[in-house]
């Protein structure tokens, strides 16, 4: 072909496109009226019994293609949507226009205000074929009401409705709370969503606090249904929660989560089937179940993880670096935020210092009370059963906690839940302690019960009790200053300690050694971290009784003070006799104060010298 041909081709096609503009133009002028463009606006908009279509003024123009341009439009009456905007632009398909009929391709809405009742059905309505035209607002709002109310609110939407011959498509960006997102919505049977029955449907929102996607299937008869695969996606969980007025309870966490699964929805029921769950680093696998029963969640699964770290999430009831207990409130209200029953299994749980190995048991939250139950569990390098009870009541919180351990490290068990590390060895424990109180020290000062530890081969640390009876037998009243330090063997150690109002009342407290033996008997406050116990210990030699001396055990639990009887010391010197007597009649009193056993000192002897407090 020629140039010449080429040009005379485009030039018959351009006049021949004019012509059928023309005669569209004249067909729209003479042949059409406002009315059947209204008609014809309305129907696209979603005639329907009960609703109306009304505008304040209508111009139709011809170019650059037929269009009706409506000012002040409004839709209103019965029907899942309605709206008014100040304008309304609809484009008018032109082979149509030619026979004397008006068909919409496309309706554009500025700046509309939308109001959309959930109830009522989908937003946009399916005409079957694809005869729907497509449909685009530009920087609208729209309120999504629910049969409560208002659910929520989109501004500045620009979005986009496309119309294909069974399937709607909707994308484009909003602004949800005050954060910009992007979605995307396709509906693969339109006609047949619209009726209620079963259809394909694809979904995806991305905001700056998470991503959301669904592929499935779903069912729109007055509640929705849903059937498909979700992903959900957050770099901080806690702001995507926040950002929807959700508190998340706990005060530490809730930084990275993923979520992947099948899932099925019906109504205000979920149900999430081979779920792969991330959250701070924990990853888990099962399933879950979620419904509402007077607007609180009731949540049931099973899950499984290798590691599962719950420090983030347990309330700090360590001491303070100044000796006492955190004195800070607790946060009841995870106690009372939902209803649950999980199943949980792991390789490892790790909460503060402790940690949990191959661990299985259950969480049940119901009523404000919380019960932590566990089957079997590697703990302390021995084995632990037990349930932990937490119950919120005007007061703060209820606690009970029975307990049975085997075979643990008395070291490790020591350091994780006092911060003191006493004893050397393994051993078995049973405890059974019940309190309340509004922070850990006003639970730590109402704690009553029962403890028990029996235990093998192991050391006493902190001090040489052996080194201590045999230098005292020779010098009595020499070097008795602070006797801390070193560490006492012993083939079995038994304790049994009652627990009443924070005080810790030792009854049978039993240490035997190979080369002492020591009884302790007093009392320990669990409230104040301190001890006023006394006990004797004893040299054990093969032939006859050995070496015996009372001693007393004072201060905190951190580092207490550990000093003879200082009567019996002064008692066992033929020398020191009349000092002692006269130290007892001056000064009886403060010989028996706390301070001077503490410091151990014998108070108002004279020419004692004081007692040594080197170390041979």
């Amino acid at each position: 072909m020629t140039a010449r041909s080429l040009a005379k081709s485009v030039a018959f096609a351009l006049a021949g496109f004019a012509g059928v503009l023309v005669v569209g133009a004249v067909v729209l002028r003479v042949a059409v009226s406002n009315q059947d463009v209204h008609a014809a606006v309305f129907s696209a908009l979603g005639r329907d019994a009960g609703r109306s279509f009304a505008a304040g003024n209508l111009r139709v123009v011809a170019w650059p293609r037929p269009a009706a341009l409506f000012e002040d439009v409004a839709m209103r009456g019965e029907g899942p949507a309605t709206f008014t905007a100040p304008s309304l632009t609809a484009t008018l398909k032109l082979l149509p226009l030619l026979s004397g009929r008006v068909e919409v391709d496309e309706l554009v809405l500025d700046q509309p205000e939308i109001t959309w009742s959930v109830a009522g059905g989908p937003l946009v309505p399916a005409a079957p074929g694809g005869s729907a035209p497509d449909i685009r607002i530009n920087g609208g709002r729209i309120d999504i009401d629910g049969p409560d109310g208002a659910i929520e609110r989109l501004e500045d939407v620009t979005a986009e409705i496309e119309h294909g011959s069974t399937a709607i498509t909707l994308s484009g960006t909003m602004r949800l709370r005050d954060e910009p997102i992007e979605a995307y919505l396709s509906i693969g049977d339109a006609a047949a969503f619209a009726r209620g029955a079963r259809s394909a449907v694809r979904f995806k929102m991305t905001a700056p606090a998470a991503t959301l996607a669904f592929d499935g299937h779903a069912v729109f008869n007055r509640t929705l249904q849903l059937e498909g695969a979700v992903a959900a996606d957050s770099s901080a969980l806690r702001t995507a929660l926040a950002w929807f007025d959700l508190d998340p309870v706990v005060r530490g966490g809730l930084g990275r989560f993923a979520l992947k699964g099948d899932l099925a929805v019906s109504g205000r029921q979920f149900a999430l089937r081979d779920a792969s769950l991330e959250l701070d680093g924990n990853r888990a696998e099962g399933g879950l179940t979620v419904r509402f029963e007077n607007g609180q969640p009731i949540v049931q699964g099973t899950l499984a993880a290798e590691t599962l770290t719950l420090t983030p999430y347990i309330v700090d009831v360590a001491p303070r670096r100044t000796g006492g207990w955190n004195s800070d409130r607790f946060d009841t209200s995870a106690l009372t935020a939902a209803n649950a029953d999980i199943r949980l299994s792991a390789g490892r749980i790790v909460f503060g210092q402790a940690s949990l190995g191959h661990a299985a048991g259950a969480v049940l939250l119901r009523g404000g009370r919380l019960s932590l139950t566990l089957g079997e569990a590697e703990a302390f390098d021995g084995m632990l059963r037990g349930t932990l009870e937490l119950a919120s009541n005007p007061e703060g919180v209820e606690l009970r906690v029975d307990a049975v351990a085997s075979d643990i490290d008395l070291d490790r068990f020591g350091q994780t839940l006092f911060g003191a590390r006493r004893f050397e060895g393994r051993g078995a424990l049973v405890v059974g302690l019940a309190g309340q109180g509004a922070s850990p020290a006003a639970m730590a000062r109402s704690l009553t019960g029962e403890v028990k530890v029996n235990a093998g081969a192991g050391a006493l640390t902190g001090v040489n009790i052996e080194q201590i009876l045999r230098r005292i037998e020779k010098r009595p009243l020499a070097g008795t200053g602070d006797l801390r330090g070193g560490r006492t063997a012993f083939n079995r150690l038994a304790v049994q300690v009652r627990v009443t109002d924070g005080v810790a009342t030792c009854d049978d407290v039993v240490m035997e050694g190979p080369a002492v033996r020591v009884v302790v008997f007093g009392t320990a406050s669990v409230g104040e971290r301190t001890l006023d116990l006394k006990g004797n210990a004893g040299l054990v030699r093969a032939a006859g009784a050995g070496f015996e001396l009372p001693f007393i055990i004072r201060g905190p639990w951190d580092s207490p003070s550990v000093v003879p009887d200082a009567e019996s010391l002064i008692r066992r010197s033929g020398a020191a006799a009349p000092l002692l007597e006269r130290a007892v009649r001056r000064d009886e009193p403060a010989a028996a104060g706390p301070s001077t056993a503490a410091n151990g000192a014998v108070p108002a002897v004279e020419g004692a010298g004081g007692l040594a407090s080197d170390t041979p």
